[in-house]
C-alpha cells in the first residue's frame, strides 16, 4: 500500500472531479489517498507519489498549481504524476496538444506520468467573462468528463507507484 496526495487547482469544479475519481479508484487499489486543493498548500512529504492536477485557461496550467509545484519541486522528481483537465481533451485530434499543456509543470518535476482529461462546461459555475466568450465561440452546455477514462488511468498510476 502507497500513501499518495492527489492536488489540483480547479475554477469551476471539473478538476476537482477529476481528483475525486482517481482518488476513489487508487483507494479502491489498496492505496492511502488524500485529496488536498493546492490553494490548502498541502505538503507533498510522506507520500510515496504525487499526483497534481490543474484546469487549463487559454493553453495554460492555473498558476497556483505551477506556484506548489515549483515550491516543492526538489522533493517530487521522479514521484509526481501530472494531468490536466480542459475542453479540447475530448477532441482526439487534439490529444498531443492538450498533453503539451503540460509542459511547464513536466519540466518542474520530471513526471512518471501524465494525462490531458476532456472538462465540462458548466455556465452556472463559469465566470461572466468566460461564459461571454463561450458565447461568442457559440459553446453550447457540454460534459466530457469520462470515469471510466479517468479510472483506466489511476489503474496505470497504480503500477507507476515509486518503491517506498
Amino acid at each position: 500500500m502507497a500513501r499518495i496526495l492527489i492536488t489540483h487547482a480547479t475554477r469551476a469544479g471539473a478538476t476537482a472531479d477529476v481528483a475525486d475519481i482517481l482518488a476513489d479508484a487508487l483507494a479502491g487499489a489498496g492505496h492511502d489517498v488524500d485529496t488536498v486543493p493546492v490553494a490548502e498548500g498541502p505538503s507533498p512529504e510522506g507520500f510515496d507519489l504525487v499526483v497534481v492536477g490543474s484546469g487549463i485557461h487559454a493553453t495554460a496550467w492555473y498558476s497556483e498549481a505551477l506556484d506548489w509545484l515549483s515550491a516543492h519541486g526538489s522533493v517530487l522528481a521522479g514521484r509526481t504524476a501530472l494531468f490536466n483537465v480542459c475542453l479540447n481533451a475530448a477532441n482526439p485530434m487534439k490529444r498531443d496538444e492538450t498533453l503539451d499543456y503540460n509542459r511547464p509543470a513536466a519540466q518542474l518535476v520530471a513526471p512518471v506520468a501524465q494525462e490531458s482529461f476532456a472538462g465540462r462546461y458548466v455556465p452556472e459555475r463559469v465566470s461572466f467573462w468566460k461564459r461571454v466568450f463561450m458565447r461568442t465561440m457559440q459553446a453550447a452546455p457540454k460534459d466530457h468528463v469520462s470515469p471510466g477514462t479517468i479510472r483506466a488511468w489511476a489503474a496505470v498510476l497504480a503500477d507507476r507507484v515509486p518503491a517506498a
